[in-house]
């Protein structure tokens, strides 16, 4: 158990959705944060919608579940 998953909020692009929604089993991921420290492990992937307000941005969240160690460099 490499705990809990991971989650990454995104404006709605329907490329980007559908190609993270066909992901299937565990995949590499890496982060990179402002000052460019990275961090990379393996993990499986879902994507869900959030919910919708009038006039308000579509946004849905890619929730991560990691199954490796966290490399960090």
């Amino acid at each position: 158990n490499y705990g809990d998953s991971l989650a990454f909020k995104f404006l709605y692009e329907k490329a980007q959705f559908v190609e993270l929604s066909a992901l299937d089993g565990s995949q590499s991921w890496k982060v990179e944060l402002p000052d460019a420290t990275t961090c990379s492990f393996t993990g499986s992937a879902s994507v869900k919608l959030d919910g919708v307000g009038v006039n308000a941005a579509l946004t849905y969240t890619l929730s991560i579940k990691p199954d490796s160690a966290m490399v960090w460099a």
